[in-house]
């Protein structure tokens, strides 16, 4: 409207807008506009645009990408381009060819994701020396809607996931190759060694609900490969540079920033080599020394927790290089235990003790996100070493000087851990004052079919679930010193209508001693002063539904499933974009 109806001012406000400059959805109308009134603008307001152009992308893009968006922009302005920009934009013409034009008012354009300029089939069909060389020369296309290394990295994934046994002898020779397909390379691997769930259950309400048994998978075809050339590419990896200059420290959503997304990546595939027992007990060693090199990542530190902070720690754990390098440390930890000689007594090795005793210490390791590794993990720690868990737990669970460190393990330990007799031995304390923190909240406002609406309201379920299975199965009596009789006494409503909830599910296909301490709970007088049964209140005012819905696996106690972000792009398989996607937009 503005190029046929013509009010200078206006004009002036609309071009010399940097928030419209770089829109998108109007840049055709924008373009418009700047090629019909460019020439009547004031020399300031040419002065200002052109800056703008000067100034470079408002995001954060490589030097190259960079002068490509310059590109784009000085040829908006068409033939009304001043005269001291000819030289630069004819030198940019130079380097990259006359850039698309993009202002054709019928022009439609979709798209659906990142493209290869081969697919998974055409690679796997390739000699090695072939796919390698293309790995290693193909450039893409300045257009932006043109394959990408994204595209393509995405393609050599599922070509590993085709032949791992082929692409795992190769992985040396990745290491001359940019960073961003040395991790398609493990990412497929990792995939390779990763089982596929099972389909669900069918029959009634009830269906597949077992309270003891843990979600199982189907491991498939996982035919390991050779590990010899994975771990030489791994440490590869760990020699080159995290970041390579000239290249955004978030990635530009086509290229990896350097080998640190590769670091990520290599952590998740020993875990899954580890987790799955496809690592060769003689690699051992070289698995620990990898892994403690991981270990000692920058990443996460305190200041990435704060910029993160809309994730929780254990997800912040499995987004970063060293919180999923410490996860893959406990699953070694398992693995050792596991492959230990007969008659070998439950215990850490020296140098496994070194290490987790060192990201013990706040002044070392001061991320909440590695402490809810322990909490998570503390079950295993247990098994793997009990006098060591025994040593460390008030460490790990810290109450006094670092408390966000304490409840970050806290919080862990409660989602994604069964409560068992021995951990329980050894956490009662938490469990006491986390009842009485929890008898001294306010009763719910809402009925306990609404659910859990915070992080808080999650953790005091999960206390709640631990409580429950912990009496159900006998660890926790009714005594009057039982946290269960001060949760019954002093907790309000909805957290007691949730703790029915659970025995409830606990009575499908369970013991008759679990039945008979349910009907105790909401039938006898407990112990404390003789005073009448509590939960004689919750049953007659709670107003939740039935127990418990069609599919109660996750609410029963379960471990929560966290999602990792993926680097890259979109449709990436891999750990970060907003890390849904990239640490394009991290």
């Amino acid at each position: 409207m503005l190029a046929q109806v013509r009010d200078p001012a206006l004009v002036a406000e609309r071009l010399t807008s940097r928030e419209l400059f770089d829109n998108a959805e109007t840049f055709r109308e924008y373009t418009l506009l700047l090629r019909n009134q460019f020439a009547t603008l004031p020399a300031e307001a040419q002065q200002q645009i052109v800056g703008f152009v000067q100034a470079g992308p408002a995001w954060d893009a490589s030097p190259e990408d960079a002068d490509r968006w310059r590109l784009r922009q000085l040829a908006q302005f068409g033939d009304t381009l001043p005269a001291d920009q000819q030289a630069p934009y004819e030198a940019l013409v130079g380097r990259f060819g006359p850039p698309e034009q993009d202002d054709d008012q019928f022009q439609f354009v979709e798209f659906v994701g990142p493209t290869a300029p081969a697919d998974a089939a055409a690679m796997v069909a390739l000699a090695d020396d072939d796919l390698l060389h293309m790995l290693a020369t193909w450039a893409p296309n300045p257009d932006w809607r043109a394959p990408s290394p994204e595209g393509l990295r995405l393609e050599l994934l599922k070509a590993v996931e085709q032949d791992r046994a082929r692409f795992a002898v190769l992985a040396a020779r990745f290491a001359d190759l940019d960073p961003t397909y040395g991790r398609g390379l493990l990412a497929g691997l990792t995939s390779a060694l990763t089982p596929q769930p099972k389909a669900p259950a069918t029959g009634g309400t009830n269906a597949g609900v077992d309270d003891t048994a843990p979600s199982e998978t189907d491991a498939g075809d996982r035919t390991v490969f050779e590990w010899t050339p994975v771990l030489a590419f791994g440490q590869a990896v760990l020699d080159r540079p995290r970041l390579l200059p000239g290249r955004p420290p978030t990635g530009d959503g086509h290229r990896d920033p350097g080998w640190i997304w590769c670091r990520q990546q290599l952590a998740d595939l020993l875990a899954q080599g580890l987790r799955h027992d496809h690592m060769p007990p003689n690699d051992g060693d070289t698995v620990l020394a990898l892994l403690a090199q991981l270990t000692e990542d920058p990443e996460p530190d305190e200041e990435y927790e704060r910029a993160d902070g809309r994730d929780d720690p254990a997800t912040t754990a499995i987004n970063t290089v060293r919180g999923c390098a410490v996860i893959a440390l406990m699953q070694y930890a398992l693995w050792r235990h596991q492959h230990r000689p007969d008659g070998q007594p439950a215990r850490l090795d020296d140098a496994m003790r070194a290490i987790l005793e060192a990201h013990l210490d706040p002044g070392i390791e001061p991320t909440t996100a590695i402490r809810a590794v322990y909490g998570q993990f503390f079950d295993a720690l247990t098994v793997c070493d009990p006098q060591w868990a025994r040593d460390e737990v008030e460490t790990i669970f810290d109450r006094t000087a670092r408390s966000r460190l304490g409840a970050a393990a806290w919080e862990a330990y409660l989602r994604f851990n069964r409560p068992v007799q021995q951990t329980y031995n050894l956490l009662t304390p938490w469990y006491v004052d986390s009842v009485t923190a929890l008898s001294q909240q306010q009763a719910a406002s809402v009925p306990a079919s609404a659910g859990p609406d915070t992080d808080a309201d999650q953790i005091r379920n999960h206390l709640v679930q631990h409580l429950a299975r912990l009496y159900g199965h006998g660890v926790i009596t009714l005594d009057a010193d039982s946290p269960v009789e001060a949760f019954t006494r002093h907790a309000p409503l909805e957290p007691r209508a949730k703790f029915i909830e659970v025995l409830g599910i606990m009575l499908h296909n369970t013991r008759l001693c679990c039945i008979e301490r349910s009907l105790a709970i909401l039938t006898e007088d407990l112990p404390s002063g003789g005073a009448s049964n509590p939960f004689a209140t919750v049953v007659g005012e709670a107003t939740s539904p039935p127990l418990m819905p069609p599919d109660p696996v996750s609410e029963a106690g379960r471990p929560k499933i966290l999602r990792s972000r993926s680097r890259g792009s979109a449709q990436s398989n891999s750990p970060r974009s907003t890390r849904s996607t990239g640490r394009t937009a991290r």
